[in-house]
């Protein structure tokens, strides 16, 4: 014999019914809890880094600051202009696509689509499954980063047989070739992985395109303008070993990790690894200051409604 609550309308509430209710309650607190959890990663990948390259984050000129914010919000405004056309999101959710963003960097490659998924599928506006949207764009994505990854090989191919550091960074780099060759497979099988229509299709490719492209220029306009002496042959071999390994899927925060490996292989004092470690510092900085900011409305609603539940208790 199972016991069934009343719902709204008087009548017995199915077990349905009862998980979304449970589900809608926990909501504020999830959000909460998961931008802590995201604080505290956050805050221990900060704790590795070194006194040197924190101090080098102070002497960074304002106009390298503005790049970097540019930047930093590249992403999440692409990826806003994008659902906002497929979904009509409003403006507000941008704060959705900045957390998107924070996870995929700080946590796995693909957890903060998984989040936007989850997300997703919890708004009732929806008119659409939100699965397919997510899967292609992140599809075009990755296509469209493994044609700027051989693009700029290829642009740096006389740099790259100059440059000793090509050769030391090959071992750690060639599985980040192997998915670059492996995705591409998808459009064998095109006809039968996307779920969007053509139009939509065109106009996420022309989005991802435009993303990549001021991406590769702002980056190396951001190095550049806070390391002149150092040659753009030595950062095109930079930008396109550093997009490699952002091939990897299972790499948590790649720029922390491509800093170090830089820093190991040329060296604590060379220039240009000290400042890839410090913009890493930067970034993770930026991720947390998104984490505090994003996370702070959902912990509060979770405890805003603490004392509303301790009245229906009471009552």
């Amino acid at each position: 014999m199972t016991l069934e609550t009343p719902d709204a309308s008087g009548g017995p509430e199915t077990r349905k019914a009862r998980l979304k209710r449970i589900a809608l309650a926990a909501a504020p607190w999830a959000g909460g809890l998961f931008a802590i959890a995201l604080f505290i990663v956050t805050l221990l990948q900060l704790s590795q880094v070194s006194s040197e390259a924190l101090a080098t984050v102070q002497g960074l000129s304002p106009a390298v600051w503005l790049v970097f914010v540019l930047l930093y919000l590249a992403q999440p405004v692409a990826d806003q202009v994008i659902f906002q056309r497929l979904w009509r999101l409003p403006v507000r959710s941008f704060g959705v696509m900045m957390r998107k963003v924070v996870i995929n960097e700080v946590l796995f490659g693909y957890s903060g689509e998984l989040y936007f998924y989850v997300w997703a599928k919890s708004r009732a506006d929806l008119s659409e499954a939100p699965f397919g949207a997510v899967k292609d764009v992140n599809i075009l994505s990755a296509l469209g980063g493994n044609v700027q990854t051989l693009i700029l090989l290829l642009v740096s191919a006389i740099s790259l047989t100059r440059i000793d550091l090509a050769h030391q960074l090959g071992p750690a780099l060639w599985p980040g070739l192997a998915m670059v060759a492996l995705t591409f497979g998808v459009l064998l099988f095109r006809k039968r992985v996307f779920s969007l229509t053509r139009p939509e299709l065109v106009f996420v490719a022309w989005i991802h395109t435009a993303r990549m492209i001021a991406t590769t220029g702002l980056t190396l306009l951001l190095w550049s303008l806070a390391l002149p002496e150092v040659g753009l042959g030595v950062w095109l071999v930079l930008l396109a070993s550093r997009l490699l390994l952002a091939r990897l899927p299972f790499v948590a925060n790649k720029d922390l990790v491509f800093a170090n490996l830089v820093l190991v292989l040329m060296g604590a004092g060379s220039p240009a690894a000290l400042l890839l470690a410090t913009l890493a510092i930067a970034t993770l900085m930026a991720h947390l200051a998104v984490t505090l900011i994003v996370g702070a409305p959902d912990l509060a609603r979770a405890v805003s409604r603490i004392p509303s539940r301790r009245r229906e208790t009471l009552t």
